[in-house]
């Protein structure tokens, strides 16, 4: 007995030992692996005219590495801070919010990624896009500087975002593929009523996300983001179409009930109850018509065939609003309705500013997104710094749908950090659509 109360008396402060042992080494090694990183921003060059002055202690500069430790804090009066991190491989952003004279809320943001931090303060980085010379470089390099400069940019906030694409359609009950039953789904992720009049909506050129000529999408030579096919619009005055916060609307091409004959789609999508429809009855004779009491969109552009689609393999969706339209659109014409530069085509496709965008994600293939393929970049790295893909194919069911980041009184509230490769998973459809 006596042996038995010692045994159990032991193995107590044993452990007690061994976890106070590993508290101390584990807090030494936390601090002793922390490496201080400088992050620097420059402020944008595209704010439009009017627009306040930016206070750069409103910024925060925010480190995320691939095991999805962040680390952030708030830049001072001159555009930088130091950050404590882990080594690791790590996107950096730089974010905050501008109000604007119209009351309008802007987004200050720039990204760059993907860069690797290690306990000797070797910096290997490979970065694309506008922020390409943070770490003056072309493209690949390594320095002994645990410092980056980041460039913002200018763009309306994202009070709209896209929170769920469904595009690759799936089978019917006879077996076979049905993949006219596509559709956008934007919510309104802030906590104030948004109106949708003059909302732009839809797919990017190049049509794919992927092409065995990785400089295949030039508009980036020109500043210019392309669509492809069509241009769509919310109709209205400037509050025919309010949005209250946490709900969202629906945009089909087709907006008709799927699961019901002749269609017969298992993916049963009534978007009979869809709220908006790119349909043009001049242009789409091989759609059909939307069900009663789906609002269709203004076409701005014709499309080139009798049908509007997404691309069913990997498109880039996009939502923005030109601010004065009629001015800084419409009456330079010249400007935004154009041939794809360096390309023999003589089609000419409708394109905006990248600041007009408000959100926006790019999808491309399985194969391209591990590497078999040429990925194509068609959204500015400021919207969506990677890609994502449905990790099962297309022609399955699924949809790409945006992480939940928490509820707020009820209220969903989606995650938003630029980086659709941690914004988006692969789910199946569930739309918000009309009662």
């Amino acid at each position: 007995m006596k042996t038995t109360q010692n045994t159990k008396i032991f193995v107590p402060l044993f452990f007690v030992g061994m976890i106070m042992t590993t508290m101390f080494f584990g807090c030494t090694r936390d601090k002793e692996e922390r490496i201080p990183f400088t992050v620097n921003a420059v402020a944008p060059t595209n704010l439009p005219e009017g627009a306040p002055d930016l206070d750069m202690t409103t910024m925060v500069a925010r480190m995320t590495n691939q095991q999805g430790r962040t680390f952030e804090g708030n830049l001072n009066s001159e555009g930088s801070v130091i950050l404590n991190v882990e080594p690791g491989i790590y996107n950096v952003t730089v974010i905050g919010q501008l109000t604007m004279p119209g009351e309008e809320i802007a987004t200050i943001q720039g990204v760059v990624g993907t860069f690797t931090v290690t306990r000797d303060g070797v910096l290997t980085a490979s970065v694309s896009g506008e922020n390409q010379d943070a770490f003056d470089m072309n493209s690949e390099k390594t320095f002994f500087l645990n410092e980056v400069t980041i460039q913002l940019s200018f763009s309306y906030a994202s009070e709209l975002i896209i929170r769920q694409v469904y595009f690759g359609g799936g089978p019917t009950t006879e077996g076979a593929n049905w993949n006219r039953d596509q559709f956008i789904e934007v919510f309104n992720n802030s906590d104030r009523i948004v109106y949708l009049d003059s909302l732009i909506i839809g797919g990017l050129a190049p049509t794919n996300g992927w092409n065995a000529n990785p400089n295949h999408n030039t508009w980036t030579e020109v500043g210019l983001v392309a669509f492809f096919g069509s241009m769509w619009m919310v109709p209205g005055s400037g509050t025919c179409h309010p949005l209250l916060p946490g709900e969202g609307v629906v945009f089909a091409p087709e907006a008709v009930d799927h699961g019901a004959h002749p269609r017969n789609a298992l993916s049963g999508l009534q978007l009979n109850r869809a709220h908006f429809a790119m349909f043009n009855a001049q242009h789409h004779t091989a759609q059909t018509e939307p069900a009663e009491g789906v609002i269709i969109l203004e076409m701005l552009t014709a499309p080139a065939g009798n049908r509007f689609v997404i691309s069913v393999t990997s498109p880039a969706v996009a939502i923005a609003r030109i601010p004065n339209m009629q001015a800084e659109w419409w009456d330079r014409m010249d400007e935004f309705h154009i041939t794809q530069p360096g390309s023999t085509s003589q089609t000419r496709h409708w394109t905006i500013r990248p600041e007009w965008i408000i959100d926006g994600v790019d999808i491309t293939t399985p194969d391209a997104a591990q590497g078999a393929t040429s990925v194509i970049k068609r959204l500015p790295t400021n919207i969506d710094l990677t890609f994502t893909y449905l990790e099962n194919g297309n022609t399955v069911g699924d949809a790409i749908t945006r992480r939940l980041d928490r509820i707020e009184n009820g209220r969903h509230i989606y995650q938003v950090t630029r980086n659709s490769a941690a914004d988006f998973v692969t789910a199946r459809p569930n739309p918000r659509l009309r009662p």
